[in-house]
């Protein structure tokens, strides 16, 4: 079932605030009082995108590991599990939703805006098919995508390195990219098909399926996994070419880091390469 529009509504707002709030709580730090103005919007975004890579990153994988270890029941997951699949996907459901928003405010002034558009959607799409049809194939395709937030994290964190002007930014700068390729590739690369053939052949999973939804349903999220998967794998190779060029850029020598410039302090040449969560 669709989520009510006052879970909905609240979720976006909860986004909405933490933009504001983090935009108050940086105009305390004066480099990013020194900020350019596009440059100050990109700081707010990063720091709520951290924040909702975090989240949904440990509930997500606190799921996954569980299931691997336990193996995957019917009961636990209808009594415990669906309701927290829902709830983070929700959650995500509406941050995507925002960035897009702020994605198409500022889509003539920031580079990479129509691939990060695409990503968006691709994401929005399953988090909405997930919450429609809500069946347990779905809900644990939706939850893998939101586990492959843990690259985020790293891009995040490379991006705010990219500001310091320091030996020792830089220095953490090029670690945490070469983390950040490892993590985008582990993640995103190597997860993803992974994950989609143990929902396709686990037979408990597939059962449960068939008892709860019928057959044309199953084969309906059979098919919608199948497809959105080949669609998101399709731009994180996209991504993914990004931020080795970037990786080649920083090993080089050069000012840019995963498709970003460093001296982003005081300029207006900003933008958000690479960013994909």
């Amino acid at each position: 079932a669709l989520p009510r529009p006052r879970a909905l509504c609240l979720s976006l707002a909860l986004w909405v605030c933490a933009f504001f709030a983090a935009f108050g709580i940086s105009m305390t730090m004066p480099v990013f009082r020194r900020l350019a103005r596009l440059s100050k919007v990109e700081w707010c975004s990063r720091v709520v995108s951290t924040v909702h890579a975090a989240v949904v990153s440990l509930v997500t994988w606190r799921l996954i590991l569980t299931v691997i270890w336990d193996g995957f029941d019917p009961d636990v997951f209808d009594v415990e599990w669906r309701s927290q699949c829902r709830l983070t996907i929700l959650l995500a459901l509406a941050y995507l939703t925002c960035d897009c928003l702020l994605t198409l405010m500022l889509l003539n002034e920031m580079e990479e805006s129509y691939a990060t558009l695409a990503h968006h959607v691709a994401c929005i799409i399953p988090c909405a098919l997930t919450m429609v049809f809500g069946g347990p194939m779905l809900a644990f395709w939706g939850m893998a995508l939101l586990g492959t937030e843990v690259s985020t994290l790293w891009l995040n964190l490379v991006w705010f390195l990219g500001l310091g002007q320091n030996s020792i930014a830089r220095h953490l700068r090029t670690l945490f990219g070469l983390g950040l390729v490892l993590t985008f590739f582990l993640f995103r690369i190597v997860f993803i098909p992974l994950w989609v053939f143990w929902i396709l052949s686990s037979e408990a999973l597939v059962s449960h399926g068939l008892l709860t939804s019928g057959a044309l349903p199953f084969f309906r999220e059979t098919v919608l996994v199948a497809m959105g998967s080949m669609l998101l794998y399709i731009l994180n190779l996209h991504w993914f070419a990004v931020i080795l060029r970037g990786a080649y850029a920083a090993l080089k020598g050069e000012e840019s880091v995963c498709g970003e410039d460093s001296g982003a302090i005081g300029q207006e040449r900003e933008g958000r390469k690479a960013k994909a969560g």
